[in-house]
């Protein structure tokens, strides 16, 4: 009976051993992993372009300053916060963008 199942544990492996050595010589999967890091790349420029745009708009509106009568606020100072997060989250962007380019 053992020498029955090690057989059996023999020829199940060299057939799916053939069966993975088939389709890894196989384009198929090529093609649709490339289709697909190309897709996530483009994806992800748009997003690191769009982060990078509102870190300038939030930067631009951190200057804004209100002259009133007895005191000037400075309502730009409240989105500092804001600010730091998007500028971690375009770092955090930018280095997925270049393990999918690696």
């Amino acid at each position: 009976m053992q020498l029955i199942n090690t057989q059996w544990n023999k020829i199940l492996i060299a057939f799916l051993s053939t069966i993975i050595i088939a389709l890894a010589l196989s384009y198929t999967l090529d093609v649709k992993g490339k289709e697909l890091v190309d897709k996530s790349f483009t994806e992800s420029v748009v997003v690191f372009g769009s982060a990078k745009a509102l870190n300038a708009v939030i930067s631009l509106a951190q200057g804004t300053e209100l002259d009133l009568p007895f005191v000037t606020v400075a309502i730009g100072e409240v989105l500092d916060l804001i600010n730091d997060l998007i500028e971690q989250f375009s770092f955090v962007m930018l280095a997925s963008m270049v393990s999918l380019g690696i």
